[in-house]
């Protein structure tokens, strides 16, 4: 595939499993608290972690959301 004179692959190469280690050390692993805020209603928000269960110290990924209706 061309696009913009730049060629892409349609699939990824699979990474060679030595260079996924050195990759992976690059990675952070501390354990973190979670969060996740409840709206307010009035452009605050509040976090609600400790209260839904949330808070306990993990490795994950982020995420966000979003609700544009006003």
């Amino acid at each position: 595939m061309e696009l913009n004179s730049r060629k892409f692959q349609s699939k990824p190469a699979p990474i060679d499993s030595d260079k996924l280690t050195d990759i992976l050390q690059y990675a952070p692993s501390v354990p973190l608290p979670n969060y996740i805020f409840q709206s307010q209603g009035d452009l605050s928000y509040i976090n609600r972690a400790e209260e839904w269960g949330l808070a306990e110290p993990g490795c994950s990924s982020g995420a966000a959301y979003a609700d544009f209706n006003i």
